[in-house]
């Protein structure tokens, strides 16, 4: 029989992409005061999408907003926020169709700036070059509606060239606004205008720059008294567009190349149109922009909104990390093509154990700590030994077997984690750049898992799922599921091999249990009042075997595996047969003896644990 190891659930489903970051926010007129202390929140991400590119986002009326592309080049929507976790969509703000006389079609990249009570939603519409326009509307709520002011207020010009796309506006603490825009078409150059106080038209003469690696999506922020220019380059289609900074003193430039802050990784490809926010009155900022899901790198439609961290070192922008991939943890992994787990072969703890795929059970051996290292890959151990996912040998062969063994850090240990769709990943070793596959695309329980060159086949996908949390360590009422009757020690017996029985709970040290979880995920169970640890009598494998207190001695019959079968119930399972506790006969009356049997999912072997003062 395979042995039973570590579980334990707090009813976690899917794989949470959360990142405990400060919370964002957007000032449309920077803050240069003091920093103000930061507040965790929340995100997942992506926060919006599949499809939603080109975000502008901002901090207005005690929400946080984001305004991407129109949905099919016409309606432009607005999403708001309490908490940057759950996003409402606000419905459309601005239809192209009916609300706007010059243009009904191919509207995109909107921003939106605030002044005296009025919002002004700023957007490309037409196109191709030299065609496209920019235009602005006029609303009283960040929620619109907005309605535009019926003809453009910047069109392109193919005499420069420059296009006309792409639009955000800066307000500067001495209440200037400034207009900047640009585009591919343009051949790496900028624009800026100066707007008046009324927001809807334009004051002096235009000016035109090429900031260094400039593609389009220029925008503008203000920290400690440094204007920085961030702007996209390369092709918005292609998986190595990217975002980059300048450097000013003053909104006008000129510009001082800065870096690189964001591109490609493993899991993400083409980010970039972006946006940046600070959280009012604090020195907390954070970027806002799209990226490919799913490896869909040249797929429109697959342009998901996304927020992760920005931070400074001096007056540089540092590389951002973006969010998203799996966090460290423990997870399960499943087959996309058989939905088995990944798994070592008898539960083995020895170097070289065989990593094969079988049914979820809940097994230690079923689930796996992802680490992930400062290189990008992640170190895979098995959770009952600690052992690395590992090529056998480090071979580079195809069709090498995959074994556990002890983590050394070499290439064959070290894996990519890479979105392949909603959900599923492919695992890349290092060493070889093969990826972790079931041999032969079997469904059979016991099926080897091996390394082969990516075909794109289920059987090399795998839906990455967290784990278990486990039951921290305590003082805990066992109560059976059946009769609501607690585990108990005959008599409040402190002899050697007092037997466990259930009774009706009374609160008495006899009925309170500690639990300390072991390095191994196994649980060590002894009775408050004697301080003697749950045994199977004489460590017994029987079907049936009489359940005792005994001291402790770090026996297998002594330790006890702790598996949520939900609704707040758990499994507990001997370590030595991977038998389970049990009433016995499901007998409902006082001192019904405590045995272990089988498992059947039956209440007599089902538990709810509760803390105890």
């Amino acid at each position: 029989m395979r042995l039973r190891t570590l579980l334990v659930p707090l009813a976690l489903a899917g794989l949470p992409a959360c990142t405990e970051v400060s919370g964002p926010a957007a000032a449309i007129t920077p803050d240069d005061g003091p920093p103000a202390r930061s507040v965790a929140v929340s995100y997942r991400n992506p926060v919006l999408g599949p499809d939603a590119p080109d975000p502008h986002a901002a901090f207005l009326d005690g929400k946080y907003w984001i305004y991407p592309t129109s949905e099919g080049g016409q309606r432009f929507h607005a999403y708001s926020s309490t908490d940057m976790v759950n996003w409402v969509d606000e419905g459309v703000v601005l239809d192209l169709g009916p609300g706007v006389a010059w243009t009904d079609w191919n509207g995109w990249a909107p921003a939106i700036a605030v002044r005296n009570g009025k919002y002004y939603f700023y957007y490309s519409a037409n196109g191709p070059h030299p065609d496209s326009k920019i235009g602005v509307a006029v609303g009283t709520s960040p929620r619109g509606p907005f309605t535009d002011i019926g003809r453009p207020l910047v069109t392109s010009d193919a005499s420069v060239p420059l296009e006309a796309i792409d639009p955000m506006v800066f307000v500067d603490t001495d209440g200037q606004a400034y207009l900047y825009y640009g585009g591919s078409a343009g051949n790496g150059n900028m624009a800026i205008h100066r707007l008046n106080a009324d927001m809807i038209s334009l004051s002096g003469a235009r000016i035109v720059q090429k900031p260094r690696y400039f593609t389009e999506g220029p925008f503008v922020h203000k920290r400690n008294g440094v204007y920085y220019l961030t702007y996209s380059n390369g092709g918005w289609n292609t998986p190595d567009y990217n975002v980059r900074y300048a450097t000013s003193t003053s909104p006008l430039g000129p510009w001082t190349y800065g870096a690189q802050i964001l591109g490609k990784d493993f899991n993400f490809s083409g980010p970039g149109h972006h946006a940046i926010l600070q959280r009012p009155g604090a020195d907390d900022w954070y970027i806002v922009y799209h990226r490919y899901e799913d490896g869909a790198e040249f797929n429109a439609k697959r342009r998901a909104t996304a927020i992760d961290r920005l931070t400074y070192s001096g007056t540089a922008i540092q590389p951002v990390t973006m969010t998203g991939a799996v966090p460290n943890g423990r997870y399960k992994l499943f087959a996309r093509h058989s939905g088995k787990a990944l798994d070592v072969g008898g539960c083995s703890t020895a170097d070289g154990a065989d990593v094969i795929t079988w049914p979820y059970s809940g097994l230690a051996c079923q689930q796996w700590d992802l680490t992930r290292q400062t290189d990008g890959h992640y170190r895979i151990t098995a959770a009952h030994s600690g052992k690395a996912l590992d090529v056998g040998g480090c071979s580079t062969a195809e069709g090498a077997n995959v074994i556990t063994w002890p983590w050394s850090g070499i290439d064959c240990q070290r894996w990519q984690v890479v979105k392949t769709g909603p959900d599923a990943f492919k695992l890349v070793a290092r060493n070889s750049g093969r990826v972790l596959d079931v041999a032969g695309c079997s469904t059979a329980d016991g099926a080897d898992v091996i390394v082969r060159a990516y075909t794109g086949a289920l059987c090399q996908q795998w839906n990455i799922r967290q784990a278990a949390a486990v039951v921290p360590n305590g003082r805990y009422k066992l109560t059976a599921r059946h009769s609501g009757q607690a585990l108990d020690v005959a008599d409040c017996s402190t002899a050697d091999g007092a037997d466990a029985i259930t009774w009706p709970y009374w609160a008495g040290a006899c009925q309170q249990w500690n639990l300390e979880r072991l390095a191994d995920g196994y649980y060590k169970i002894t009775a408050s009042h004697s301080g003697k640890a749950l045994d199977v009598g004489g460590c017994s494998t029987a079907d049936g075997a009489d359940v005792i207190t005994w001291p402790y001695s770090g026996a297998a019959c002594q330790q006890w595996d702790v598996v949520d079968v939900g609704g707040d119930y758990y499994r507990v399972t001997a370590r030595n047969s991977g038998m389970a506790l049990d009433v016995a006969g499901c007998s409902t009356a006082g001192a019904a003896d405590v045995i272990v049997r089988p498992y059947t999912g039956a209440a007599c072997q089902q538990w709810r644990i509760e803390t105890t003062p």
